[in-house]
């Protein structure tokens, strides 16, 4: 009887060690499980910083493309402006001689009355004004 109590005991030894060495086992699973885990989600926030900033460069680069856009079309709009303003001059310009050369036709060129007309008739014109190149 003494001899299978002493076994018992030494039974129970053996598993008490065992629980023991499990025990530490678990832990050190545990505290690899962490490392791995931590080390990970370091990743992670890293990645998700690195995809944030490249989002922000991105909305960046399409609001300076937006703001490109909006000047060329204001730039297209003005030089729209231009044309049609340089056709009217060439058009006023065009009536401006065709007037001269009808005070002058049959007049002596150098005559003083065809000076006169010719500086009389140009005062007539009206001066044009462009405020939309100015005012921005």
């Amino acid at each position: 009887m003494e001899a299978q109590l002493e076994e018992k005991n030494q039974e129970l030894q053996r598993a008490r060690q065992r629980e023991k060495m499990n025990e530490e086992h678990n832990k050190r699973l545990s505290d690899t499980v962490d490392k791995l885990l931590s080390e990970s989600d370091e990743r992670l926030q890293l990645h998700i910083k690195e995809r944030m900033a490249a989002l922000e460069d991105k909305n960046s680069l399409l609001r300076e493309v937006e703001n490109a856009k909006k000047q060329l079309e204001e730039t297209q709009h003005d030089k729209d402006q231009l044309v049609l303003d340089i056709e009217a001059l060439r058009a006023e310009l065009d009536q401006a001689r065709l007037r001269g050369a009808s005070l002058h036709h049959g007049q002596r060129v150098g005559s003083a009355e065809a000076g006169r007309r010719h500086g009389q008739d140009l005062l007539l014109l009206k001066p044009r004004v462009y405020p939309h190149y100015f005012y921005r």
